[in-house]
C-alpha cells in the first residue's frame, strides 16, 4: 500500500476515501399524525412539519430526537407555536417572522434553491436558523448563504441499515447495478445518453441488472440487449454477492440510500458530479465507462473494508441520534 495517495485522477476520482469527522446512523419508527410526548424535565420541544411525501422521513426524524427532546409532528402548522424551541420543515419553505426554524430541503429542492433566486429568497425571507441538506455537495453548494447568517449543515436522512460485519467478496462475473427508471424526474433529460452507455457497456461483455426503489422490473423504455437486465426493486443481502458495485448517473442533486447500503457491502458506487466521502465521482458522462471498467475487477478488499468501516463508523443508530439531538440542540439552545 502507498504511503501517499493522489487526491484525483484524470476523472476526478477520489482514490482514497475521504473520512468525515460527523457520525452518521438510522432507524425507523411509526408515529401518529400530530404526537404530543410525555413532558421530560425541562427538555427542548421541537414541532416538525412534513410536506406530503416526507411524512416517513419526518416520523424517522423524530424517533432519532427522542427522549431527549421532545418532539410533535404533523403536516398543517398548528395556530400558536410559541411553546415549541423550534420547528423544522422538511421539504418545504413556509418560514413565519420571528418563529426559529430549520429548513430541510432533500434532493431537488435543494437544487431548486441553488437554481431559482426566487425561490431561495423565499426560503430565506424570514431568515431561518439553518438549512440542512442530505448530501455534502449540496451542502458546499448551498455555503454560499452563510454569509447572511444562515447555517449550513449536512444532515443524513434517517435510513435504515443493515451492516455486515465484514465485505461478502467481489464476484468474478462482470456483473453491475445500474440505478434507473423511465420517466424519472432525476434522469428524465437525460435518458438517451444513458441508453448509449449502457449498450455500449453491455455490448463490452458487463451485464448490468437495472435496478429502482420500485417493486416491478424496469421494463418500460429500457434498451433490449442480452447482458441488459430489467430489475426493479432487488434484495440486496441475497445479492450483493453477485455484483460489484453501482452506477447512478442522474441530476438534481440525487443521492439515495441504496448508495449507503451498498458502502456498507463494500461495494463500489459511481456517480457523475457528486463528491461524497467513499464514492466515485466522474466529472462527466465520458468519464463513466473508463471508470466502470477500471473498478470492474477491482480485488483489493482493503478498499472494500474501507467502505464498510465508513458506514459501520458513522451509521450506527446511536451515532446519528447523537448527531440529530446534537445539531438540533445548538440551532434551538436559547
Amino acid at each position: 500500500m502507498p504511503d501517499v495517495w493522489p487526491e484525483e485522477n484524470d476523472y476526478g476520482l477520489n482514490l482514497r476515501s475521504t473520512k468525515e469527522p460527523e457520525e452518521m446512523a438510522s432507524r425507523y419508527s411509526s408515529l401518529g399524525e400530530l404526537v404530543e410526548t410525555a413532558p421530560i424535565g425541562k427538555a427542548m420541544k421541537i414541532l416538525l412539519l412534513h410536506s406530503q411525501s416526507t411524512k416517513g422521513g419526518t416520523e424517522r426524524i423524530a424517533d432519532f430526537l427522542r427522549p431527549e427532546i421532545e418532539v410533535d409532528f404533523a403536516a398543517n402548522r398548528p395556530g400558536n407555536t410559541g411553546k415549541y424551541d423550534g420547528v423544522i420543515l422538511h421539504n418545504r419553505i413556509d418560514v413565519k417572522p420571528g418563529e426559529p426554524t430549520a429548513l430541510y430541503p432533500c434532493g431537488k429542492p435543494t437544487a431548486r434553491m441553488i437554481a431559482n433566486r426566487e425561490y431561495l429568497a423565499r426560503a430565506v425571507e424570514h431568515k431561518p436558523r439553518a438549512i440542512w441538506t442530505n448530501s455534502h455537495t449540496a451542502t458546499t453548494q448551498l455555503t454560499v448563504f452563510r454569509p447572511i447568517g444562515v447555517r449550513v449543515r449536512y444532515m443524513p436522512k434517517p435510513f435504515v441499515l443493515t451492516i455486515p460485519d465484514k465485505c461478502p467478496p467481489m464476484p468474478t462475473d462482470k456483473r453491475i447495478l445500474w440505478y434507473w427508471r423511465k420517466n424519472w424526474q432525476y434522469t428524465e433529460k437525460i435518458d438517451s445518453t444513458i441508453a448509449d452507455m449502457m449498450g455500449e457497456l453491455a455490448d463490452s461483455g458487463v451485464e448490468i441488472w437495472v435496478i429502482s426503489n420500485k417493486g416491478n422490473p424496469v421494463e418500460h423504455g429500457l434498451l433490449v440487449h442480452p447482458n441488459i437486465r430489467p430489475m426493479g426493486r432487488i434484495d440486496i443481502p441475497n445479492r450483493i454477492h453477485e455484483v460489484s458495485g453501482m452506477v447512478r448517473v442522474s441530476e438534481g442533486l440525487d443521492y439515495g440510500r441504496i448508495t449507503y447500503q451498498l458502502l456498507a457491502y463494500g461495494r463500489w458506487c459511481l456517480y457523475v458530479g457528486i463528491k461524497e466521502p467513499n464514492v466515485i465521482c466522474a466529472q462527466s458522462y465520458k468519464a463513466v465507462l473508463p471508470l466502470v471498467n477500471s473498478f470492474m475487477f477491482e480485488r483489493d478488499a482493503w478498499l472494500a473494508e474501507d467502505r464498510r468501516k465508513y458506514i459501520a463508523d458513522n451509521f450506527s443508530e446511536e451515532a446519528l441520534s447523537k448527531k440529530w439531538q446534537k445539531e438540533v440542540m445548538e440551532v434551538f439552545g436559547k
